[in-house]
């Protein structure tokens, strides 16, 4: 029996010791920095290149209203530049909302050793939403939002089916004692000034892209003294949430007339007209042939989705001449994929509400819709359940003015109906250092000139250069 009790001792002892080691092991892989960040040291790698780095996690209060609110965790990572001499890190702002990125964690790395090698300095940190991707919670809807494919599209229908989806998605994160009012764009604002104090940085330089900017613009209007500077990528202001259709339309119309492509006459105009009444199309699938009825509303929605592409808007005239023709396989084939169902995110339209759109915006857009050709398909899934769930949602509403001193640059596509040039316009006369460059011929992607924009972003970080790489615009050109 003592025998017994000593080999009982013997193991416990071990059991202990084994525990404490791996402690140790654990807390040589990750630490806390402060109470409110735990990182974990890694490498990416670009190549044959290692670049030093970290994986971490920011706690924060999931609704800062709220004394007694839950904490939530915002994933980043943070690529380490060892000769950084304290300058400012450069924090990546995704696009969306919703956009997930700490799964590209290597491109980014990519990104960050080029912005190196274009002379930059200081650390790179790439920062997940809050409520998206590797954050935690992460609001994703059970199911799959789908649509009826015996019916054409029509406003009521793709608003009746995404409120009943929208809604049975709040009862069940609801349930999960979520707190439906933390997801808006200045609780993000806060997360990304948190962010930098608990990793001890002073100042921050940020980078952003469509809702990126509008990201970007918060944190600028609540923490402008705390950023060095800020390049800013096809720009969506405080009140541009939501799209005028008329800006839409106009963008849409110029593309048509730079294509350059002999399109027989066809226009949008001519295309949703000989979708009048819908015609029945049969479309294959993984589950057999599908038969849909496809009408105007369904080349209106495709349309003002694809316009975001240049190669869609090179295309564009062509594509609607295929459709007077006869020819309805492109939009037969986006269609079926948008009615066969797809998962949504709830932050997403969380944090879009929240911004949502000025009532004098709300009014301009109404009448808008009414006069155009591609009526309330531009902004129906925002504006009609956003409304929908007033005084539901609480949010923050995020509006101007944002006054910045800091020098700061705007890029913006010529085409691009999304976040036409105008939103930056409007921006510029209360940036003092504001600088606005339009890259010709492309769309909210920037096409061809992708590479461009980004080399232009990155140079503007780390030098302050304004002026586009001419020989990448030859690309185009």
């Amino acid at each position: 029996m003592i025998r017994t009790f000593l080999l009982l001792r013997w193991f416990l002892l071990a059991f202990i010791l084994s525990c404490q080691q791996l402690s140790n092991v654990s807390q040589a892989n990750e630490s806390a920095i402060d109470q409110r960040v735990i990182i974990k040291a890694t490498a990416f790698r670009v190549g044959d290149y290692l670049i030093q780095g970290d994986r971490g996690r920011l706690f924060v209060k999931e609704n800062r209203l709220n004394a007694d609110s839950r904490l939530i965790e915002i994933a980043f990572i943070r690529f380490r530049n060892p000769k950084s001499g304290g300058h400012p890190p450069i924090v990546y702002l995704p696009g969306g909302p919703g956009q997930t990125v700490l799964t590209a964690a290597e491109d980014f790395a990519s990104t960050y050793k080029n912005y190196l090698n274009l002379g930059g300095q200081g650390d790179m940190l790439v920062v997940e939403q809050r409520g998206i991707g590797s954050s935690r919670p992460r609001l994703d809807c059970p199911g799959l939002l789908s649509r009826p494919t015996d019916i054409p599209l029509s406003s009521d229908i793709m608003g009746s089916t995404h409120n009943h989806y929208i809604r049975q998605c709040i009862d069940h994160w609801l349930r999960q004692g979520t707190d439906l009012a933390g997801y808006n764009v200045l609780s993000m604002a806060d997360d990304i000034d948190e962010l930098r104090a608990s990793l001890g940085y002073g100042k921050i330089k940020l980078i952003g892209e469509s809702f990126g900017a509008h990201h970007a613009l918060a944190v600028i209007q609540r923490y402008g003294d705390r950023v060095e500077r800020a390049a800013l990528s096809a720009v969506i202001g405080p009140d541009d949430m939501f799209e005028l259709p008329a800006l839409v339309e106009r963008q849409l119309a110029r593309s048509e007339q730079l294509s350059g492509v002999d399109h027989g006459g066809a226009t949008l105009a001519s295309a949703l007209t000989h979708l009048e009444p819908p015609i029945e199309v049969r479309v294959p699938s993984e589950r057999g042939d599908v038969t849909l009825k496809i009408g105007r509303y369904d080349l209106a929605l495709a349309t003002v989705t694809y316009a975001r592409h240049t190669a869609f808007l090179e295309q564009m005239p062509s594509l609607y001449q295929s459709l007077v023709d006869g020819d309805l396989t492109w939009l037969a084939q986006w269609s079926a994929k948008l009615r066969s169902g797809y998962p949504s995110n709830l932050a997403s339209l969380l944090i879009s509400c929240a911004s949502g759109a000025s009532e004098e915006r709300r009014a301009a857009i109404s009448e808008q819709a009414a006069k155009s050709p591609l009526g309330d398909a531009v902004d129906l899934l925002g504006g009609d359940v956003c409304i929908s769930l007033d005084g539901q949602v609480g949010g923050r509403p995020f509006r101007g003015p944002v006054k910045a001193s800091m020098p700061l640059l705007m890029i913006s596509g010529a085409l691009d109906p999304r976040a036409p040039p105008d939103n930056a316009v409007r921006l510029i006369p209360d940036l003092s250092q504001g600088h606005h460059v339009v890259l010709p011929g492309v769309s909210h992607d920037f096409g061809e000139l992708r590479q461009a924009q980004l080399e232009l972003a990155y140079r503007f970080l780390a030098h302050g250069d304004v002026d586009p790489n001419p020989d990448l615009l030859k690309s185009k050109h």
